[in-house]
């Protein structure tokens, strides 16, 4: 059909800021046709970019995006509300992973695709277009929406469609993901065993790398580090070893993870570093979310590093890492900056400011429903005030620990809260 990849990152990100320049031009605006009114070749093309930018959009992210802006562009030449639906609800999630400022543009096109799916009454289109909503709050922060959009797009998918397991697949890990963001990895930890044996059995790569390490920790929340090293091992055998996709990333944060929480933090902080070079190189971290969670995992291994081995520049790497993550403004990542200054602080001998930071940490992870994260701050919070107040505080972060299922609350905290 007379398409070709662009060779490299970069080339591929010139061809997709070429074709996001013509979307700004032209708008969203299409003169509705219907189906038969279009040349098959024209409709062959449509559907071969959703194809490509679907099977790419979460492995190879600029690749993706790029073919996903020819597949909303032939769309709207072509005027075909299902195709158009399908294409807006792919545009929402590609503007909401500019993140900050770039959400409410995300939410307004991911409306008009739901509201033009309902219309034509396609489930395929209503069930993409409800995803797109649930991606959208995702890369807000809202992990709650996210979660219930997501959870409800896979029950459209699964009971109105056919054919569908990329579509399927995408839903359950942005649900999945959501669910982690909030701590409930008691429900996490319920539903992965089951899907990870349905990917398996089925053969589907994609879900089964996904889940063996983008929802890693569930093995850890077991005290189970042999069993999390091994599943990440096994989904790198399968998986193409060429470039650098969002599954090696995945990876990469799952075995950094994995080594916080035994304690091998030089091999934490070696891993990190090795592999940094590549992902900057890879445009991943264009993609905010996943910038700040890197940027953040970064932070963590230096920290651990740093207060095993005394070393200051770790220490300032970690702080000049925590103004990058406050720089990006988003409430559900300025309290992972309070959290690093605060280890900076304990490590540079004032207990005060820790304190302080810490109480902030914790605010800000309750604000934006990351409980897991609050429960390790108020724990580092318990440690560094001592006394019968921090014996409660620890009491109380290890009780909700406990409760979603954490075997080893303090080896969990020394993973997302090192330094202290």
């Amino acid at each position: 059909v007379g398409f070709s990849f662009p060779a490299g990152p970069k080339r591929a990100l010139l061809s997709l800021l070429l074709k996001r320049a013509r979307i700004r031009l032209r708008g969203l605006k299409f003169k509705e046709r219907d189906a038969s009114e279009i040349p098959e070749s024209d409709l062959v093309r449509i559907d071969t970019c959703w194809a490509v930018s679907a099977g790419l959009g979460a492995v190879d992210l600029i690749r993706g995006a790029d073919f996903q802006s020819r597949h909303l562009l032939l769309a709207l030449r072509a005027g075909e509300p299902y195709r158009v639906a399908r294409a807006m609800a792919l545009e929402a999630a590609q503007i909401a992973s500019r993140g900050g400022p770039a959400n409410k543009r995300a939410n307004q096109v991911a409306q008009r695709a739901e509201e033009l799916s309902q219309r034509v009454g396609h489930p395929h289109a209503i069930g993409l277009s409800i995803w797109a909503s649930g991606v959208t709050a995702y890369l807000a922060g809202d992990w709650r929406k996210a979660g219930e959009r997501c959870e409800r797009a896979a029950e459209v998918l699964r009971d109105r469609c056919t054919g569908v397991p990329w579509e399927l697949t995408i839903a359950h890990r942005f649900m999945l993901s959501a669910l982690l963001h909030q701590g409930e990895i008691a429900e996490v930890s319920r539903l992965v065993p089951g899907l990870l044996a349905a990917a398996l059995d089925q053969g589907n790569l994609f879900a089964a790398t996904d889940l063996r390490t983008r929802l890693n920790l569930i093995w850890l929340a077991q005290d189970d580090p042999d069993r999390a090293r091994a599943e990440v091992i096994e989904a790198l055998k399968a998986w193409p070893h060429e470039g650098f996709h969002l599954q090696h990333y995945s990876s990469l944060h799952a075995l950094v993870q994995n080594e916080l929480y035994t304690g091998d933090v030089e091999v934490a902080w070696k891993h990190v570093e090795g592999q940094w070079a590549v992902l900057e190189s890879s445009m991943l971290l264009r993609f905010q979310v996943l910038r700040i969670e890197a940027n953040h995992l970064r932070a963590r291994a230096a920290l651990a590093s740093a207060a095993v081995g005394g070393d200051p520049d770790r220490v300032r790497v970690a702080e000049k890492l925590a103004g990058k993550i406050e720089k990006e403004e988003m409430p559900w990542a300025t309290p992972f900056g309070s959290l690093i200054r605060g280890a900076v602080a304990c490590q540079r001998s004032q207990p005060e400011a820790a304190t302080a930071l810490l109480a902030e940490a914790i605010k800000g992870f309750e604000g934006a429903n990351m409980h897991l994260f609050a429960a390790a701050a108020r724990r580092r919070l318990g440690e560094t005030i001592g006394g019968d107040e921090g014996r409660a505080q620890v009491e109380e972060a290890d009780a909700w620990m406990a409760n979603q299922g954490f075997k080893k609350p303090d080896l969990i905290t020394r993973m997302l809260a090192p330094g202290y």
